[in-house]
């Protein structure tokens, strides 16, 4: 009996709780005024010559869903398919070069 009660006491106050704010939306941030349109232009310069950091490289993520389909593809009898693109993902040579680590 008293989980009855329980349920109906709750969708009564969820149901009051959507009612309450359709009808009156409360807002969760502060309103954003956009740029006045007399504002100038930003001038950016980019110097292609003057080092600001440097970097090791670039990575990609081979997890999941390219190596279960490598797999397929190798059950299949595609051996020669999976090696093409392994030496696309990894051969310094005759793809991108990437590595494990």
């Amino acid at each position: 009996m008293r989980k009855k009660i329980w349920r109906k006491t709750l969708a009564v106050s969820m149901a009051g709780a959507l009612a309450l704010s359709v009808i009156v939306p409360v807002p969760f941030s502060n309103p954003v005024q956009a740029a006045a349109a007399e504002a100038a232009p930003a001038q950016v310069t980019a110097d292609w010559y003057k080092t600001y950091q440097t970097m090791d490289g670039v990575g990609a993520a081979y997890a999941y869903t390219d190596s279960i389909h490598m797999l397929q593809l190798a059950t299949a009898g595609h051996q020669d398919k999976v090696r093409h693109l392994l030496d696309l993902t990894f051969s310094e040579k005759e793809g991108t070069g990437h590595d494990i680590g």
